[in-house]
């Protein structure tokens, strides 16, 4: 039986391992699967942020409040981008997209 290193991939591994996986997705299927991330990662930023805010001292309340904002705004960015693609599928357009809950291909 074979197991992973617990080693963290560099990012030069990743972007070749991402390289060799998209290599079959046609352009449109890669914009959306990297519009569904942008996403998804800013919502990562905005519940870390959040954290952040909630756990700092007063001191530094200000300061975490802004980024939390930011990343917010960031976030409703990437949500109004999503919702255009989808918006597009719904008129007519046959859509490819990425689930973000599993990162499975599916079609629209």
């Amino acid at each position: 039986m074979f197991f992973r290193s617990r080693r963290r991939q560099s990012s030069q591994e990743k972007s070749r391992a991402a390289d060799h996986s998209d290599a079959g997705l046609p352009e449109t299927t890669l914009h959306q699967t990297q519009q569904l991330q942008d996403w998804r990662r800013s919502a990562q930023r905005v519940t870390r942020a959040w954290n952040a805010w909630l756990a700092a001292e007063s001191r530094d309340r200000a300061i975490r409040y802004s980024v939390f904002v930011a990343a917010l705004a960031d976030e409703e960015r990437a949500a109004a981008e999503v919702e255009r693609m989808v918006d597009l599928a719904d008129v007519g357009q046959c859509v490819t997209t990425t689930d973000p809950r599993n990162g499975r291909l599916g079609a629209r």
